[in-house]
């Protein structure tokens, strides 16, 4: 109940008992005046009506200071007032303007690590060597970077088309563990979205992986895990020359998308990768 429902439920206390106590005739500086039944009835009743309506009386909750609605409209982010948010991210009011957005951009070189691939029981262990991206913010902004997802094309002129995929992310706990060329038992976590928090703690894209005795690299999406040693037959990557586009898509970044462009090269056998920043970069 509000200030509207206490004045309204006063009121209505006041004239209730003026019709109750009051005399038959009142002399008002020398006006007289005779309360009838009628007028004591109808008195009760519009009092009564006026005391229930202030007990259920609501007044319009207040938004909280500092806090705005706002919209994300297809990849841009749209800020209004002092607060950008999309479902459960926020970005509170006392953060200044500059510091709202995070830039995500490639944390050092690329990486390669050997790791070995669970082909089932009755498989003996088979390493690859894995290409990857570490992403991380880039200290600049308070916020993370969240739900940021990643799509990655290949393209080359000995493909007959392109291939588009999402990537396959590590999480940053997996990642904080994980040295440069380390010989890791298992991929860590693989997610289709991450966050990435504003403390530089990076994440990692996993691009590709070779056997280094074989011809074909493959690169390595999400649906990747659901292929027999994870060999995808869409992804199939021969030796040669590719150019390689990231789109890095999500909440609390700027750009959104960031592009992230490479020229890779699938090297024959008895080796495996080589990846530059493009020229394309910035384009």
């Amino acid at each position: 109940m509000g200030t509207g429902g206490a004045y309204l439920i006063g009121g209505a206390l006041i004239v209730i008992l003026l019709a109750i106590a009051a005399p038959a005739t009142l002399d008002l500086g020398g006006n007289i005046f005779v309360i009838t039944p009628n007028v004591r009835a109808i008195a009760l009743i519009l009092s009564t009506i006026s005391f229930l309506v202030g007990l259920n009386y609501k007044s319009s909750p207040k938004s909280p200071i500092g806090r705005l609605n706002v919209s994300v409209t297809g990849d841009s982010n749209v800020f209004s007032g002092n607060v950008f948010s999309e479902g459960d991210a926020t970005i509170v009011h006392n953060i200044p303007p500059e510091e709202r957005l995070a830039h995500i951009a490639p944390d050092g070189d690329p990486q390669y690590a050997v790791r070995h691939l669970p082909l089932g029981p009755f498989f003996e262990k088979d390493y690859r060597t894995f290409l990857m991206l570490r992403i991380s913010n880039d200290g600049k902004a308070r916020v993370e970077a969240e739900r940021v997802s990643a799509q990655i094309e290949i393209d080359s002129d000995i493909l007959v088309q392109s291939k588009v995929f999402p990537a396959a992310w590590e999480s940053a706990d997996d990642t904080a563990k994980h040295g440069t060329g380390q010989l890791l038992e298992q991929i860590g976590e693989i997610q289709t979205q991450v966050d990435i928090p504003a403390n530089g703690l990076p994440v990692r894209i996993i691009l590709a992986f070779k056997n280094q005795d074989e011809e074909n690299a493959h690169a390595f999406g999400h649906a990747s895990l659901n292929s027999p040693g994870w060999e995808h037959p869409d992804l199939i990557l021969p030796p040669g020359n590719y150019r390689l586009t990231i789109n890095l898509r999500g909440i609390n970044i700027d750009p959104n998308p960031t592009v992230l462009n490479y020229d890779l090269t699938v090297l024959n056998a008895g080796e495996t990768f080589d990846i530059a920043p493009s020229t394309r970069q910035g384009e």
